[in-house]
């Protein structure tokens, strides 16, 4: 294999996590639009919360580990879903969190995996490829 690309970059427990999160948002959806939301929506953003933080957490270890060349930029984009899931956790302590919220958290998840996620995917299986030569 010569080129990168050709490699079926996959991290099974990364994409369990991004398989989670995704579960975790629409529990806040519902929790959103549901009757009676407001301790559903405050539980379902604070497990949201910690989900999140978790999954930053391993990625970041994984990366580390690894000598990820883009960890500082992979992690600054953690930095800003961080700041943006526990403003949405903290306002559904004291006002009505917006389904928009819930639709720009899936949307970012999304994209941050087809993306970022890939390359990093991309280089663990790359450098697992040259450690087999």
């Amino acid at each position: 294999m010569t080129e990168s690309t050709t490699l079926q970059p996959e991290v099974p427990w990364v994409d369990q996590q991004h398989s989670l999160l995704s579960e975790c948002i629409a529990l806040v959806e519902k929790a959103v639009t549901s009757e009676g939301r407001s301790s559903s929506v405050n539980e379902a953003t604070n497990q949201l919360t910690d989900l999140f933080r978790m999954h930053c957490e391993d990625e970041e270890r994984l990366m580390r580990i690894n000598g990820y060349p883009d960890f500082a930029e992979h992690a600054q984009e953690h930095r800003e879903l961080m700041a943006y899931v526990t403003k949405l956790r903290d306002q559904s302590l004291s006002s009505e969190v917006s389904l928009s919220m819930m639709v720009f958290l899936q949307d970012w998840l999304r994209e941050h995996t087809k993306t970022s996620d890939k390359r990093y995917a991309l280089y663990l299986a790359n450098a697992a490829a040259e450690s087999t030569k």
